[in-house]
This record gives C-alpha cells, sequence and structure tokens, in this order.
C-alpha cells in the first residue's frame, strides 16, 4: 500500500470525526446495556435496530452541534471537522439531516411506540439545544443529562424490568450535568466571545465550580439511597462509592481551587473516564448476577 493512497484514505475519514465516533459508539453500548438490565436478550434483533436508532440520532447530534458551534469552535477548538475546513457547512447540514431521518426510521421497527416518541423528542430537543438552548444556562444542560441518561431508558424498554435500569440512568443524568457544568468552565473564554449565557459566564468560574458539588453529593447520596431500597447490590455500593464518589469528590476538590483551562480540561478528560467506570461497574455486577456470583 503506497503512502500517498494512505494519506489520501486518511483524509477522506478524517471527516467522519465530527459524529464522535467513540462517543456514538458509547451511546449504542448504553442502549444494549439498558435492554441487557431490563432483561431482554443480548442477540435481540430489536436492540441492534434502536441501538442503532439512538446511535445515529446522537450522531445527528454531533453534527448540528457543531454547525451552530462554528463561531466558538473557531476560538477552542479550531482543528475540529468544520472550523479547519476538512468538511463545508452544506455537507456537514446534508449529513445531520440523512442521520436523523434514518435514525427515526429505524425506532419505527419497534413495537414499542415509546421508541419513536423518545428518539423524535430527542432529536427534536438536540436541534433546539444547539439552536438555542446551549447558551442559555442550566435548561441547556438538562437537556444533554437527559438525552444520556435517556440511552439506557431506550434500551430498557425492550425488557420486562425497567426498575433495574433506574439507578444507572440517574446516575448518568447526574454526571452527564456535573460534566457539562465543568465544560462550561473550560469553554468560558470561547463562549463569553460569542454572547453565551451558560452557567460559567452567569455565575462566574468560581461559583460555577462550588454549584458542580451539589449534582456532585446528589449522586453519592443515590449510591447509598439505591442501595437501602434493593436497587443496587453490594458489588455495586461497594463499588461505586470506590471508583465514582471517591474520584468525584477529589475532582470538586480541583476544581474549587482553580479553574485554570488546563486543569478544568483535565479533570473534565477523568470525569469521561470516570463515568466509564460507572458503566463499567453496572455491566461487571450484570455478568457476575447471570453467573450466579452475586
Amino acid at each position: 500500500m503506497s503512502k500517498a493512497f494512505l494519506s489520501k484514505t486518511i483524509e477522506y475519514i478524517k471527516p467522519i470525526k465530527i459524529v464522535r465516533p467513540l462517543n456514538c459508539l458509547f451511546s449504542f453500548v448504553c442502549v444494549v446495556f439498558g435492554a441487557l438490565v431490563a432483561g431482554s436478550s443480548f442477540f435481540s434483533i430489536d436492540n441492534i435496530f434502536i441501538a442503532l436508532s439512538a446511535t445515529l440520532i446522537a450522531g445527528a447530534g454531533y453534527v448540528i452541534n457543531d454547525i451552530f458551534d462554528i463561531g466558538i469552535d473557531i476560538i477552542n477548538k479550531p482543528e475540529r471537522i468544520l472550523p479547519s475546513g476538512l468538511l463545508s457547512i452544506k455537507q456537514a447540514q446534508y449529513l445531520g439531516v440523512i442521520l436523523g431521518l434514518v435514525g427515526i426510521i429505524l425506532s419505527l421497527l419497534s413495537l414499542n411506540r415509546w421508541h419513536l416518541i423518545i428518539a423524535s423528542v430527542n432529536l427534536f430537543l438536540l436541534v433546539l439545544y444547539a439552536a438555542y438552548l446551549k447558551k442559555n444556562g442550566l435548561l441547556g444542560n438538562l437537556v444533554v443529562s437527559w438525552a444520556a441518561s435517556s440511552t439506557f431508558l431506550f434500551g430498557a424498554l425492550l425488557g420486562q424490568n425497567i426498575k433495574r435500569a433506574l439507578p444507572i440512568m440517574v446516575f448518568a443524568f447526574l454526571y452527564t450535568l456535573i460534566r457539562e457544568w465543568t465544560k462550561t468552565i473550560e469553554d468560558y473564554e470561547g463562549d463569553l466571545s460569542e454572547g453565551a449565557k451558560t452557567i460559567a459566564i452567569s455565575l462566574g468560574k468560581q461559583k460555577t465550580s462550588f454549584l458542580i458539588v451539589i449534582p456532585s453529593v446528589l449522586l453519592v447520596l443515590c449510591i447509598f439511597v439505591f442501595y437501602l431500597f434493593g436497587m443496587c447490590n453490594r458489588f455495586e455500593f461497594v463499588m461505586l462509592n470506590i471508583l465514582v464518589a471517591i474520584p468525584l469528590a477529589l475532582f470538586n476538590i480541583v476544581l474549587i481551587r482553580s479553574q485554570h483551562k488546563e486543569i478544568v480540561n483535565e479533570i473534565h478528560r477523568w470525569m469521561k473516564i470516570d463515568m466509564f467506570v460507572l458503566l463499567l461497574i453496572f455491566g461487571t455486577s450484570l455478568i457476575l448476577e447471570l453467573k450466579g456470583l452475586i
């Protein structure tokens, strides 16, 4: 394989980064996981169609968000696909529409009409978020948090025990909200230049770092509440406290002490990893339950 061919291939593949492939893959996994937790079969074809539906809608959301965010990204993240010119605005618009429509069509393949409703509502909210809500503080943050937690609900609707998926949905909602507020500190300069009214701009970086403590404390409290009500087993309770609650406390301490962009960027990166660890805890627990070990 010649270097010229390889270089050309990489140039063609690069624009796909606009849909955040790893984030979309994570959405796919979350839907399948929600289905498994709720008692659906791993090999169900419905799982695949519904997971693909959520994945494509998530991808459409990322594309639409980048279209509306190009002014901010030129300042904050000029290396992204649109600011760098790897994809034109019109091409991105076509891509966003196609992904969204195919995602909705795939949701129609489910016998549960709640999939179509949630898919349609989520796509609408993602467009609304990109066009307006992202620059208007709390409501936009809540939309993103709902979109993250609803992937588990999307899958759980395929099973018979939706209640079993409730803890992971709540944790996903709260942790996403924490990350969203952290991101407003990280993107403060670019958002300020665009006249955005994010939490960090409205309250200031320091006050926002203190505000992040609220959903963090709620998340830790939920670990105890779900355990006391039998919605989390002992393994989940111990692992969530060690691998989620303690790191989250440390993240809060660091953020309160410093809101320097590089430090916040690093904390935000570790938060992404910790969210994956959170999902891994529940995934491991599910495997142990299926093997009768807990």
